[in-house]
């Protein structure tokens, strides 16, 4: 079985995401690219769910996980719900910035994440990783991405994960923003690995 992973470019005032090196180290793992194809997206609203969802393979794979970056977080988040709404201030990488509101007038409020994630949040813990099970992917490009994909209900099964800022990203004593090791986002995906393997 294979599993698409995807992450994405960086955004904002960031030159890194550190989902776009979750990516580069999958293709440079051979363990790890024996069993996910990688995807980068943009920080873009209207392309990012649509490059994924006009790929022609999507019915090959066995999951999904779609990778985002949370600032402010200080843990491994799984999504639980995607939220059918906008609200953030925050451009995307082209420049758009939506009305706050709903993402699809008729389509429904909320999809929600009915895999077990809790045992995967436990197999994070037990390798000492901070993990939680997550009830906001947020109101930007991340949520608007998970909101199609679960609408889309593919055969596949559909995690969107959140994860912290690099420790590169926090350069100052005086920015107290939290973080995540490399050594950490490494084991994650180790993790990640060892229990599809094990399913």
């Amino acid at each position: 079985m294979r599993y698409l992973v995807t992450g994405f470019e960086a955004f904002g005032k960031d030159s890194l995401n550190p989902t776009e090196l979750l990516l580069k180290w999958i293709r440079e793992t051979p363990e790890w690219a024996s069993l996910f194809e990688t995807q980068l997206l943009p920080v873009e609203y209207e392309r990012a769910h649509a490059l994924v969802l006009q790929r022609n393979d999507l019915d090959s794979f066995a999951g999904i996980f779609c990778f985002g970056l949370a600032v402010g977080r200080s843990k491994i988040s799984l999504e639980r719900v995607a939220l059918n709404w906008i609200e953030s201030q925050q451009p995307d990488n082209v420049g758009v910035v939506p009305p706050v509101g709903p993402i699809e007038k008729n389509a429904a409020q909320v999809f929600i994440n009915t895999m077990s994630l809790e045992r995967l949040k436990n197999k994070f813990q037990a390798a000492g990783l901070p993990a939680e099970i997550s009830l906001s992917a947020g109101g930007y490009v991340c949520n608007h991405l998970y909101f199609h994909l679960l609408k889309a209900r593919l055969k596949a099964d559909i995690l969107f994960i959140h994860i912290p800022l690099l420790e590169q990203q926090v350069s100052s004593k005086e920015d107290n923003r939290p973080y995540i090791s490399e050594k950490d986002l490494r084991k994650m995906l180790s993790v990640l690995v060892q229990s599809l393997r094990a399913d």
